[in-house]
């Protein structure tokens, strides 16, 4: 099982547990939920909202891959200051726009991907019970985060 991350507020983390994440509340340009490869750079956008936060581990085998995509938040910028050989080794040419990136290779260099679906509360698990009381039954047991 392949595990993404989601850092959210605690004000919209209870309407997650019931309607899941939705690309629809997105406060980006690009309508969608964004999601890290690792816990660190999910936290990483803590910083952005006021408030407690929560960071949720998100199941991708309950997603459809056909609404995946790249980042568009900090791939663009990587892909400019790439070489042009690991560029080409990638399968892609110097200049390439962001949105011509597969969603796995977004993830390899920029930790992010988008997913323009919604997430269903059942594709998400609590990680990190430090930031915020987690509800019963949610909470991982101790060391699985």
């Amino acid at each position: 099982m392949r595990i993404l991350y989601h850092v959210t507020t605690l004000a919209s983390f209870r309407s997650i547990l019931e309607e899941g994440l939705d690309p629809a509340r997105s406060q980006s340009s690009l309508k969608a939920v964004f999601l890290s490869g690792g816990e660190f750079t999910a936290a990483s956008y803590a910083c952005m909202r006021d408030g407690p936060h929560v960071m949720l581990s998100v199941d991708v085998t309950s997603l459809d891959p056909d609404l995946l995509g790249p980042d568009n938040y900090e791939l663009p910028d990587l892909l400019e200051q790439m070489d042009p050989e690991a560029l080409e080794e990638l399968g892609y040419y110097e200049g390439v726009g962001w949105s011509e990136v597969s969603w796995e290779h977004s993830l390899a260099i920029a930790d992010q991907v988008a997913y323009r679906g919604i997430i269903p509360p059942s594709a998400l698990s609590i990680i990190d019970c430090e930031w915020v009381p987690a509800p019963e039954g949610m909470c991982p047991m101790p060391g699985a985060g």
